[in-house]
């Protein structure tokens, strides 16, 4: 039988602030962009679905917590985010959701999506009402100054506390789980990684567990968990104290076809200034993303292919005066496809040229053959690339899919789409990166499109058409 709590319509007050972090506003905003500021991002050709994220005091964890947020790239697209962590007080059977009112944290309320959390208890016997157990729990609430953050206003969240230690009941939460599961909820798994080895033990248990997430089925991440647990490995209480949501996590990547988790930062309490060496704690920062479905693919080898062709056409035009020809029996698959795409140039990390096309009558590598050229010589902005800069110049390509056009600008999702506009003769484009590096929201993003490339007012894109497409994005690694 599942446990009920007390029915009363209040807010959950916040725990741990002014603990495990700041408890003033402007602090907290401060330390939470301190923290994500500056990190990777994840590329443009997938789609995050879920994160782990740890959730100790922000002094230890925080840097770790900021690099998990900071690689979802379109926050825009969610809707909701689904908060499971695993009950550090108490044990019970199942998972307790929180449907007494909202959270609350010094950043402000967090509506909670009481709605769902209602169709979860009733079409499922392993969730329960329990609001009592989500009032002294922090793996939840550490996470939301993290989204509140990254979401602003828009922030609606599902709280899950997972109580059970059996793998049977965790499978069947993951499956009533599945259909939330979609691309426009994100999914955010709490947990914390070793707990209590020496610091250079943390470092290969935790390691191990990563792989076992990153690369091992449900059932040998479970295997590992219990091994380890009973055998006291390299000298921890646990491989991962929040295992259950992480074996809930596997669980649902199962669900998607072509899915990869990709591991993106890790340390643990003795990197710490506050930590020390003797019985660390280790965090992960994990992502759970979903593979391009759209048929915009390419390979590892493609895209090396493709950036070796432009580098070696810009360095014939510079020595030789003449340019590569190629065989189009040399190139097949997405390589010979029409496609668009645009090459871009960077010196020291400033942009040194950037021409494309957005729509292609050749196939790829003729127009990449033939952008490169454009990117490093005809671009009106800059002077034509010399012989002694190339060695200082990084390549990036992104290809391009086919173009849709929109009529509402809330389906334009900064970061993952690209946006064309044209009104009349005139046209203009930004790439999907242009967003990310330049921070803008949707408004922003229209308007200097519409003024700065366009030519036309701020507002002009108002009575213009608007067009969206996604980008395979990705550079010379030197």
């Amino acid at each position: 039988m599942l446990l009920s709590g007390k029915t009363g319509k209040t807010n959950r007050q916040a725990a741990v602030a002014g603990s495990f972090y700041p408890a003033g506003h402007d602090f907290l905003v401060k330390e939470v962009k301190d923290y994500t500021d500056g990190k990777v991002s994840a590329k443009q050709d997938c789609n995050v679905r879920a994160i782990i994220a740890p959730h100790a005091g922000y002094v230890f964890s925080g840097s770790i917590a900021g690099s998990a947020y900071a690689y979802v790239t379109d926050w825009h697209k969610y809707k909701r985010v689904f908060i499971i962590g695993s009950s550090h007080h108490q044990q019970f059977n199942g998972a307790a959701l929180y449907t007494e009112g909202n959270y609350l944290t010094p950043l402000g309320e967090v509506k909670v999506d009481r709605e769902i959390c209602s169709d979860l208890i009733g079409g499922s016997k392993y969730f329960t009402n329990y609001p009592t157990v989500h009032n002294n729990e922090h793996s939840i609430e550490v996470q939301l100054p993290f989204l509140q953050y990254m979401l602003k206003n828009n922030l609606i969240i599902i709280p899950i506390l997972i109580g059970t230690n059996k793998a049977a009941e965790c499978k069947e939460i993951a499956s009533a789980l599945q259909p939330w599961f979609k691309p426009d909820n994100l999914f955010v798994f709490s947990s914390d990684f070793s707990h209590y080895p020496e610091y250079s033990n943390a470092y290969k248990l935790d390691s191990l567990t990563s792989e076992k997430i990153i690369s091992g089925s449900a059932g040998e991440f479970l295997d590992w968990v219990i091994k380890c647990e009973k055998e006291k490995s390299y000298g921890a209480l646990t491989p991962m104290c929040g295992w259950t949501a992480g074996l809930v996590l596997k669980y649902l990547a199962e669900s998607i076809s072509s899915h990869k988790f990709i591991h993106i930062d890790y340390a643990n309490s003795g990197d710490s200034k506050a930590g020390n060496k003797n019985g660390v704690v280790g965090y992960h920062a994990i992502a759970l993303v979903e593979e391009n479905k759209e048929g915009l693919a390419l390979s590892d080898s493609d895209k090396l292919r493709l950036l070796r062709l432009a580098r070696e056409n810009i360095g014939s035009r510079l020595h030789k005066g003449k340019f590569i020809t190629s065989d189009k029996a040399d190139y097949k698959g997405m390589l010979s496809k029409k496609l668009g795409a645009f090459v871009t140039l960077r010196k020291n990390n400033k942009l040194r040229g950037c021409i494309g096309k957005i729509n292609a009558s050749e196939p790829l590598f003729e127009t990449i053959r033939q952008m490169s050229i454009a990117a490093a010589f005809n671009d009106s902005r800059f002077d034509p690339v010399q012989r002694d800069e190339l060695d200082k110049i990084r390549i990036e390509i992104s290809v391009l899919s086919e173009m849709k056009k929109i009529e509402n600008i809330d389906e334009i999702i900064p970061g993952k789409h690209g946006i064309y506009l044209k009104k009349g003769l005139t046209s203009a484009t930004f790439l999907p990166q242009v967003a990310v590096e330049q921070k803008w929201n949707r408004e922003e993003l229209l308007g200097n499109l519409s003024k700065n490339k366009a030519g036309l007012d701020w507002s002009g894109w108002k009575d213009a058409d608007i067009y969206i497409y996604e980008a395979i994005v990705f550079e010379e690694d030197i």
